[in-house]
């Protein structure tokens, strides 16, 4: 790898990025950390650049992270980088790819499709629907198409009137339009993580609880914890 131009995406200062961009440098002797908001594109050039550097003469880019915050501006800030793809330049992971990602409805059907098992999952911007999923689920967590941690999050339970029920919907949704409804499931404190590249099963770990959230991100106070090989199954 030595003499590649691999340039890091992500929050410059944060631990992760900045671990990921120091281990880059050891094995290629380059170092680039770039912030989205720097970079700006020319179309009639065919450029993207950042820092004063072309990010469409890198040998590649590794997205670690696109904004502190996931909102629609984010999937624009994607579109940015396929003109470095195109220019011959490797992202990881591939721009098509993220933006399947960063919209909880679009990765939702995305793992639908995969037949892959997940809670009940509806998705309506009719309040009337909304309050009959909260009666059907008994608890709903009712989740903005564009965040992390658990950011926006709420949970919506049916142990109280239909008044109240409905006003939390419709705070809810004043944010929110497109409502996306899940059925709450006891974690017992903690939830998994798998980690695949390249289609291969990579490892698991755990995301625990440290207090009583009802999530166990990080944003939370959750910490992650290693899981022993032979309980994953």
């Amino acid at each position: 790898m030595m003499n590649k131009k691999i340039a890091v995406i992500g929050i410059p200062g944060k631990w992760s990025t900045e671990v990921l961009a120091d281990r880059l440098e050891e094995k290629t002797g380059f170092r680039l950390v770039i912030s989205m908001a720097d970079v700006h594109a020319d179309l009639s050039t065919s450029t993207l650049y950042a820092q004063g550097v072309n990010l469409c003469q890198l040998d590649g880019i590794i997205v670690k992270k696109i904004s502190q915050t996931y909102n629609p501006n984010t999937l624009d800030r994607i579109e940015l980088l396929r003109l470095a793809e195109k220019n011959g330049v490797r992202v990881f992971s591939k721009p098509d790819t993220i933006i399947r990602m960063i919209d909880r409805l679009g990765c939702t059907m995305t793992l639908r499709h995969g037949d892959i098992p997940m809670p009940a999952t509806r998705i309506s911007e009719d309040i009337d629907y909304a309050l009959k999923t909260v009666q059907d689920f008994g608890a709903a967590v009712f989740k903005p198409l564009y965040s992390t941690k658990a950011r926006g999050m709420c949970v919506i339970e049916s142990n109280q009137s239909d008044d109240q029920i409905l006003n939390q919907i419709s705070e809810f949704k004043r944010d929110n339009p497109m409502m996306y409804m899940q059925e709450k499931v006891e974690l017992a404190g903690q939830d998994y993580g798998m980690v695949f590249l390249g289609g291969n099963y990579l490892g698991t770990y755990a995301r625990i609880s440290q207090n009583d959230s009802w999530n166990t991100t990080i944003n939370s106070g959750g910490k992650y914890a290693p899981i022993p090989h032979h309980k994953v199954q």
